[in-house]
């Protein structure tokens, strides 16, 4: 098999992950000692299972240097971003917006927007490409995704002799040297401005697998909108982002600098209830499903209410530990 990023090498690289780990670092833990859950709509399967980081991981999609490129990419937002943004003695890097009548943000003054959006696209399409419970229901647009695939192809760092070679301030000059010859997206990008206190267990990784006018996405402490043209509204609203009243032309990336949006604890609890309740309700439904599949099994018709009620009690307390 081919790797899916350059198309010239063995997909050989085990391992890969599709989100970055530092993504959600805070969410599983460390590295190869992670705490995962993952819920399906697949009623048989054990959903107090810790699966680690098994979900977000996958073998054979890239070679071991698309790998490398990636993890060159990678390290410069893990570095300049993820680990400064809220550490009060870079606070002049990440100057705050604050406005009553709309979203709070930072602009992150010493990230380079080309290259944070590369990142951001690299996730998107690693999702797209994946075939892994968690991400399958989700496909971008083939024009989507192959445009983002030759981008991060020409664009990161050259591999050979086993290692990326380039300096990275010749590589930030490089991807602004040619950044009109490719399509760039609008993303916003929205995390929790509390997140210190926040329980990062709450938070999950969530792709809505329909909307894409912008595409949604939840990873971890990010609220991701993505966005395939320039007509920056909330046709898709998944998350009932209207209801917070903020202009989201504020916070939306396409020119320099990069800026991130900041909700309450309380606004940031909203959104994660959103497809936390979604979940719930769904798997309520499969659970029906499947015991009144069971109980026609067993006695050859579909039970009534109460006898529903029963082995839906039942089996939840089989489920039990």
């Amino acid at each position: 098999m081919e790797c899916r990023l350059c198309h010239n090498s063995e997909a050989n690289q085990t391992g890969s992950h599709l989100l970055s780990a530092f993504l959600v670092k805070s969410m599983i833990g460390e590295r190869d000692n992670e705490t995962g859950f993952l819920i399906t709509k697949k009623p048989e399967l054990d959903y107090r299972q810790n699966k680690m980081a098994t979900p977000i991981k996958e073998d054979n999609i890239l070679c071991r240097g698309c790998e490398q490129r990636l993890s060159f990419l990678e390290s410069y937002i893990s570095n300049e971003f993820t680990e400064k943004l809220n550490i009060s003695k870079y606070s002049a890097n990440f100057p705050i917006t604050i406005n009553d009548s709309s979203i709070t943000y930072k602009t992150c003054l010493n990230v380079n927007q080309n290259a944070f959006s590369l990142f951001i696209y690299s996730v998107i399409w690693r999702a797209s490409i994946s075939s892994n419970d968690l991400f399958r229901p989700f496909k971008l647009p083939i024009r989507i995704e192959e445009n983002i695939s030759n981008m991060l192809d020409n664009l990161l760092p050259i591999y050979s002799d086993f290692k990326v070679k380039t300096k990275l301030k010749i590589w930030l000059k490089y991807i602004e040297k040619f950044q009109k010859d490719y399509i760039w997206y609008p993303f916003a990008i929205i995390t929790n401005s509390e997140y210190k206190t926040q329980t990062n267990s709450r938070n999950m990784v969530f792709i809505h697998p329909v909307y894409q006018k912008p595409f949604h996405f939840l990873f971890n402490e990010y609220l991701i909108l993505f966005f395939e043209s320039a007509e920056l509204f909330l046709e898709d609203d998944y998350f009932n982002l209207k209801n917070m009243h903020f202009e989201l032309d504020e916070i939306v990336n396409i020119d320099k600098p990069l800026k991130i949006g900041y909700f309450s604890q309380l606004e940031w609890n909203k959104v994660l209830d959103v497809p936390k309740y979604a979940l719930v309700k769904q798997k309520v439904k499969e659970i029906k499903q499947f015991c009144s599949k069971n109980f026609y099994d067993i006695y050859g018709r579909m039970p009534v209410e109460t006898e529903l009620k029963s082995e839906v009690l039942r089996y939840l307390d089989s489920q039990k530990t």
